[in-house]
């Protein structure tokens, strides 16, 4: 009997299926398999980053000894055996053991060439369905004039008179910058790629990080024009004493007698 079926990582979960400890050789070998990474990828040990390639588990003899259900002395002795017919390759540290599963990408090719396959297939049907909606695709050229519609409608939302009062222009106009630039298609704005989006709640986080200040000045500006208004105070309150008139009577009295 030759080939081979994809098993999923899940199996080991399975409440009906699941091995009990002691794993058995076969169980121990196929939890290594299972659990190596599938691809290249990193995570955080303690203070340190590790990076794991594909076909690798970052894993410990003492954690081994614990799934397995194995002393030390046996999950040494396995390793080495799968080691010494080149199953794997093993380097261990004093965090981590790293063990690699040999041969893991050749079988990993081996699915994404199918995949690859596959996908070209799909490909060619996605094609022939295009073709044959044809007339309903015939305005596609337009999409960069929807894009604009879109890029107008965001605009006119974010402008709005009541925006342009809480938040001031400056601001505003780092924010649509920001979110209207347009993705690598050039069909949707980076406000269209989220999941979930509210113009109204993002300007509040936006004003809440004010990245260069701009809210601020403009909360400044709305305070002083607030509450710097020249009042026009009259003369009589400004001289109680009456200083300025009696000043100007005694300037005109002098200027009589000393006139020529």
């Amino acid at each position: 009997m030759s080939g081979w079926v994809s098993l999923h990582r899940k199996v080991f979960e399975n409440a009906i299926i699941k091995p009990k400890k002691p794993y058995t050789r076969y169980e121990a070998w196929c939890w290594l398999i299972i659990k190596a990474n599938h691809s290249d990828n990193k995570f955080v040990l303690g203070n340190e980053i590790i990076k794991a390639k594909a076909g690798e588990v970052i894993t410990s003899q003492k954690k081994l000894s614990g799934k397995f259900g194995w002393g030390n002395t046996k999950v040494r002795n396995f390793l080495k055996l799968l080691q010494s017919d080149q199953m794997i390759d093993m380097k261990t540290t004093s965090k981590t053991t790293r063990i690699t599963i040999c041969n893991y990408l050749t079988y990993q090719d081996v699915q994404t060439k199918k995949k690859s396959k596959t996908n070209r297939k799909q490909t060619a049907n996605k094609s022939q369905t295009n073709t044959i909606n044809n007339k309903n695709n015939n305005n596609n050229s337009n999409n960069s004039n929807k894009y604009i519609n879109n890029k107008d409608k965001f605009k006119e939302e974010v402008y709005s008179v009541k925006n342009l009062d809480d938040y001031g222009k400056d601001m505003l106009d780092e924010f649509y910058i920001y979110f209207a630039e347009p993705t690598q298609n050039g069909k949707l704005m980076k406000c269209e790629t989220f999941k979930t989006w509210s113009t109204k709640l993002r300007l509040i986080t936006w004003s809440k990080k004010d990245y260069n200040g701009y809210f601020q000045m403009h909360k400044d500006k709305k305070f002083r024009e607030r509450h710097n208004k020249i009042v026009e105070i009259p003369e009589e309150d400004t001289d109680p004493e009456g200083f300025s008139k009696f000043s100007k009577e005694l300037s005109n009295e002098l200027g009589r007698k000393y006139s020529v």
